[in-house]
């Protein structure tokens, strides 16, 4: 049948296409040891000896996006560079200590891998070519819609293709993908038996592992109270350069960086509409409200200027600004109803209320024209959807039942206008048209009806208020104003917050993603500032304005370059010596704090001279508790006899007043085989293999973003 053939040459098609493209991303690691896809052996990172192209890294990236999107899962995109990057790097230095260690996996171990245990490589494989093929098979019937795609179903697809009415070419780019899978997963598996070979190489004696045991599940119960540091007097304790210096000293390697990093402060700003923005909006508002009131829709002056127009024809509950739900299931008709949302606004006309179908229960099927009512009989006598195309071969197909909302224009779209007029009012048992061709008919059955609803049809103009040229041009300008007028780092930071900016000083390297703008988050688009720093900053330069290029929601940024350096941020960094001087003032106030709060008696009289609140019956493990997060405290705690005396102690976040009331330590407990196993596998390979390894990152020289 025409219809039927044309939908499995374009699914032939779809799976040579996609063949193609993933067959390129999959092969890339091959191609790519020794020579890559732009011909020049340009290396886009090296640590230690292992080098990653720029080629791989393209792949890579497109892997991984391709990946995103087929989950359907949203993903920024400058995440994703860092990911594909590190990801890479980890493998390539897996795959050498592997080589290194001469592993070797066998074709059994592959096969067992591949269709028994399917690793990550087959699982990606059945995502991909597994599901086109099986989505292509189930359109012509030759396979059905429920069929599991397994391995071996798989499998039988591409090297048995004569059975589902397939040619060979029809299946050449998956034959060769699999081909590539295989060699993907065995270099998985030499990876995967390596891992397993330096955990398990790691393997603590019974006294090292009741040790272990003890502190994971032993705890100390202690009464205690903490006075935090928090913002001190920078007056009362003062530091010398002199003690920054040794504080320097002693914590040097803690500042020690694995490639060339600059220190920038930092300066965004979210963009709103002004309140000359607002003002012209509210005109607007007051032009379209007239031009209802006449029973006219907004002229071309007020779309010109952002405001549209619709028509709409839904019940209430489809509404999803709640306030016009509630004006609909109220307003009589020709009433006009407001609603300023800060400049946005909406403004609603009833026009008419009708009772229509809510939704309906269809079976959408196809038939060609001489079985047309046979198949309309089978289907209104219960003949299972999936029977249709065996009964009615190349004739016919069906769907299995399913709801079709009515009442929101989301649901509606797609559907023809004289199909949706019946849907509105259809009873069950009904059939309704959908489309005729030379080919048949698509129609539907009607299952059955949910009760119907109150449909408001009304006009709906509505407008969103966004920032103006004028404004973003302005807000632009300050920043510029700002960064001509402070060309010292302190004072570039002073005069951004006291402005009211977002502020704040960070370590870059051409591995930082993105500005980070909370635990999770980037800013968008500042990918290209940290470009900009690392390739074209010099230490005491402020950069040019960036931005997101979103008329909506727009933000600004710019940065001064502090400092530059490749192996020690140096004490004079800023981050560094905020740091520093943090914690000088912090030990000579803890020292105070000691002496003045030793002595008082037990800890809820120490509590009290502290002027915070104590905590009974705390239970302390050696790697703290809530109550007790500072680990040298935790530490101490583990390791004090119980007893009436109260210790009052410095710690790195405050100073701790605590008695131990009882070590509960496990009595006979062992470390079972189990528990020995949960120790080995927390060694994380990747990070043995990686250590402090410097990094030479050539990504913005090699992928130049603007």
């Amino acid at each position: 049948m025409a219809t039927l053939e044309k939908i499995r040459s374009k699914s032939v098609f779809l799976i040579v296409v996609i063949g193609v493209a993933l067959l390129a991303f999959i092969v890339g690691d091959a191609i790519t040891n020794g020579r890559n896809l732009f011909g020049s052996g340009s290396t886009v990172a090296k640590v230690d000896g292992v080098k990653v192209d720029i080629a791989e890294y393209q792949n890579q990236l497109n892997k991984l996006q391709e990946a995103m999107q087929a989950q359907g899962q949203d993903a920024d995109q400058q995440l994703l560079s860092e990911y594909a990057l590190e990801s890479l790097i980890n493998q390539k230095l897996l795959a050498r200590a592997a080589e290194r260690l001469g592993i070797s996996v066998s074709d059994e171990q592959v096969t067992y891998y591949i269709m028994t245990n399917p690793q990550k490589p087959m699982q990606d494989f059945v995502s991909t070519y597994g599901r086109q093929l099986g989505t292509m098979l189930a359109q012509a019937g030759k396979i059905s819609p429920d069929t599991q795609l397994t391995p071996q179903v798989v499998y039988s697809f591409i090297f048995t293709p004569e059975k589902y009415g397939l040619t060979p070419d029809d299946v050449l780019p998956a034959k060769k993908a699999w081909m590539e899978m295989e060699k993907e997963t065995r270099e998985t598996l030499a990876q995967i038996l390596y891992m397993n070979l330096l955990s398990g190489s790691y393997k603590p004696n019974t006294l090292e592992l009741d040790e272990l045991f003890a502190q994971q599940n032993g705890s100390a119960t202690i009464d205690v109270a903490r006075k935090p540091f928090g913002q001190l007097d920078e007056k009362k304790y003062t530091v010398s350069e002199a003690e920054l210096k040794a504080e320097y000293d002693k914590r040097k390697s803690n500042y020690r960086v694995l490639e060339p990093t600059r220190t920038v402060g930092f300066v965004a700003q979210n963009i709103t509409p002004s309140a000359a923005d607002v003002k012209a909006a509210g005109a607007l508002k007051e032009q379209t409200l007239k031009a209802l009131k006449a029973g006219q829709q907004p002229g071309k002056d007020l779309t010109k200027e952002g405001v549209r127009y619709d028509r709409r024809s839904q019940a209430a509950a489809a509404a999803e600004d709640v306030a016009i739900r509630n004006f609909l299931q109220k307003a009589p008709i020709d009433s006009i109803g407001v609603f300023d949302r800060s400049g946005s606004f909406h403004i609603v006309r009833v026009l008419s209320h009708s009772a229509a179908n809510d939704s309906v229960e269809l079976i959408p099927f196809f038939a060609a024209a001489d079985v047309l009512d046979q198949v309309k009989a089978k289907i209104q006598a219960g003949v299972n959807a999936d029977s249709i195309a065996t009964l009615f071969p190349e004739k016919a197909q069906a769907s299995a039942a399913q709801w079709q909302s009515l009442q929101s224009a989301q649901a509606r779209q797609g559907i023809p206008a004289t199909a949706l007029a019946a849907l509105d009012s259809v009873s069950t048992g009904a059939f309704v048209t959908i489309q005729t061709s030379d080919e048949g008919t698509a129609m539907a059955y009607v299952k059955s009806v949910r009760p119907k609803v109150t449909v408001y049809e009304y006009e709906d103009a509505y407008y969103d208020l966004y920032p103006s040229d004028d404004t973003i041009d302005a807000a632009r300008e300050a920043f510029e104003k700002l960064a001509a007028a402070n060309k010292d780092p302190k004072k570039f930071a002073d005069a951004a917050q006291k402005a009211g900016y977002f502020y704040n000083t960070y370590a870059v390297n051409a591995s930082t993603p993105a500005f980070q703008q909370g635990p999770q988050n980037y800013f968008p688009k500042s990918r290209d500032l940290v470009e900009w720093v690392m390739t074209e900053g010099k230490a005491g330069e402020v950069s040019p304005v960036f931005g997101n290029d979103d008329k909506q929601q727009p933000v600004i940024y710019m940065a001064f370059v502090e400092n530059e350096y490749d192996d020690f941020a140096p004490m004079t960094d800023s981050r560094v010596r905020k740091e520093l001087e943090a914690r000088v003032r912090a030990s000579k106030a803890g020292d105070e704090w000691v002496k003045q709060y030793s002595g008082k008696g037990s800890v809820a009289a120490t509590a009290q001279a502290m002027g915070v609140t104590p905590v009974t019956d705390e239970q302390v493990r050696f790697f703290g508790s809530m109550n007790v997060q500072d680990p040298t405290v935790a530490a101490a705690i583990a390791g004090t006899q119980p007893g009436s005396k109260v210790y009052v102690v410095k710690g790195q976040d405050g100073v701790y007043a605590y008695v131990v009331k009882a070590q509960n330590k496990p009595e006979g407990i062992r470390m079972d085989e189990q528990m020995r196993q949960s120790y080995q596998r927390s060694l994380n390979p990747i990070s043995l293999l990686r250590g402090r390894l410097p990094i030479e990152n050539n990504i913005f020289k090699l992928t130049r973003s603007r």
